[in-house]
């Protein structure tokens, strides 16, 4: 008897050890009410190009992206077969100018969390949006951005960039006010202005 309940103790202590025994591991636990901004930066290939960003201070807006991290289950290890190769996209929550949470993702699927030992698979439940969802449907006006998320001095248009400083103040305003768009308006829009020649690196 006693044998046997030596083996059970070993065999739940390395249950404990390795993985909690079951036990959940949540993706995040951040209190809405400290968050005064996020910035998401997408993956980005050449840097010369920069990067897609969006930054969030409606205040709906952070409570959809954080009721989202806050719901998210960290699951199994993804296999390396599995990872997209790219760069990182990162969702960072600020309190001011301190930050507060950062998540690296595997390129643009929120789904495949980068933590400090491989990625691992992340479940959000069935009633909650991917954070890259919230990204995309979002009405925050889209930039471009280096590595360190500072703003570049060029602007996305349907897959081409162009350089900002180079448009007329018209057309610059209306390309503006186009990424602010979801992605269902952008598709009901019929006109486009002579934007010129897409930006190509030297």
């Amino acid at each position: 008897m006693k044998r046997i309940t030596t083996i059970i103790l070993i065999v739940l202590a390395t249950c404990f050890i390795l993985n909690g025994c079951g036990t959940t591991r949540k993706l995040a636990d951040i209190e809405e009410q400290k968050v005064s901004k996020i910035q998401v930066i997408s993956t980005m290939g050449n840097p010369e190009y920069g990067a897609d960003s969006k930054i969030f201070m409606d205040k709906s807006e952070i409570k959809d992206f954080v009721t989202t991290f806050n719901s998210g289950i960290i699951g199994e290890k993804v296999s390396d077969d599995d990872i997209l190769i790219g760069f990182t996209s990162r969702y960072t929550f600020y309190n001011d100018d301190k930050i507060i949470a950062e998540f690296y993702f595997n390129a643009n699927n929120t789904k495949v969390v980068a933590l400090e030992k491989g990625y691992y698979f992340v479940d959000y439940g069935e009633k909650a949006d991917l954070p890259y969802e919230l990204y995309q449907d979002s009405k925050s006006t889209e930039i471009v951005v280096d590595l360190d998320g500072k703003e570049m001095d060029l602007i996305r248009y349907n897959g081409a960039t162009y350089v900002k400083s180079e448009m007329s103040e018209d057309n610059l305003k209306w390309l503006e006010k186009y990424n602010s768009l979801t992605e269902d308006e952008k598709l009901a829009i019929s006109f486009t202005p002579d934007l010129g020649e897409p930006f190509e690196p030297k």
